[in-house]
């Protein structure tokens, strides 16, 4: 339970960060790190604090093309990142999956309230088939109104998978 508490400080750190700023800091990161590192030592011993280093690397490299891309911001990367050093691979999967969902909600959301479905859908077909200018988001090009931060989305994402793996919700 206590784990719970310290990713609902990081996670609401986190929030905050992204929706002000549209950048997680990287103090944050460096705490939900050292603090998911330090539950898994005393939970389960040095080899799971390994394991949990192995996990934050893993997130780090797979997700890294995509932020080259510019799919996804690096701050995003290291915040799943601590969601994996905290809890693993296979719980970060099934947030991953939600986190999605939300996303793809949202950002619908935003582009029928902001009336643009139809020229962003363009634009991604454009860079789809031709690889225009190399990256899908430029901040300079397309401006800040196109940035769904992540951060309050993944934290509601970790929120539902910890109260349905917990049994809260089996009733």
């Amino acid at each position: 339970m206590i784990d719970c508490v310290a990713m609902t400080g990081i996670l609401i750190a986190c929030s905050v960060s992204d929706l002000s700023e549209y950048k997680i800091r990287n103090p944050i990161i460096l705490a939900g790190w050292i603090a998911g590192l330090a539950f898994r030592y005393f939970r389960e011993g040095i080899l799971s604090a390994g394991l949990g280093v192995v996990c934050i690397a893993a997130v780090i490299a797979a997700a890294w093309p995509l932020f080259l891309l510019r799919w996804i911001g690096a701050g995003d990367i290291k915040l799943l990142s601590v969601v994996a050093g905290f809890y693993g691979l296979r719980f970060l999967g099934k947030v991953i999956v939600l986190l999605l969902f939300f996303a793809g909600i949202v950002s619908l959301a935003h582009l029928l309230k902001k009336r643009l479905f139809l020229r962003r859908f363009r634009y991604f077909i454009q860079y789809v088939m031709y690889g225009r200018k190399g990256i899908y988001y430029d901040a300079q090009r397309d401006g800040r109104e196109w940035v769904i931060p992540m951060a309050p989305l993944l934290a509601a994402a970790y929120f539902f998978i910890r109260i349905q793996e917990t049994g809260i919700w089996k009733g």
